[in-house]
């Protein structure tokens, strides 16, 4: 019935108090300044945040396909399609703005 879970060690702890920290921090920081300063949204700078929100999205994938699929081939086979569907996304993103960017003429 109840599945007994594993609690996290100090250094796992840490990890993830880290990566919470490295996602809060900036844009903390970029609300304060546009606040204080001048009103200027610049993506820029939440690039840091990132990396820790795709380590969590994949870790969230990762988990997900393993408590849908119990099967091993099944779940690689998941993760290959969620892949192409991803690359798939990206290319028409890339087809759709970066190649008309690129032949763009200056005026």
């Amino acid at each position: 019935v109840g599945e007994k879970r594993n609690l996290p060690d100090g250094k796992e702890l840490f990890f993830h108090a880290a990566m919470l920290i490295s996602i809060l921090i900036p844009i903390g920081i970029s609300i304060t300044f546009s606040y204080f300063d001048d009103f200027q949204a610049q993506g820029r700078y939440c690039m840091p945040i990132l990396i820790p929100l795709m380590y969590y999205l994949t870790m969230g994938l990762k988990y997900m396909i393993e408590k849908i699929f119990s099967d091993k081939k099944r779940q690689k086979i998941a993760t290959v399609t969620i892949i192409l569907i991803l690359m798939t996304a990206l290319a028409g993103v890339m087809i759709q703005v970066g190649l008309p960017m690129c032949f763009a003429t200056a005026r």
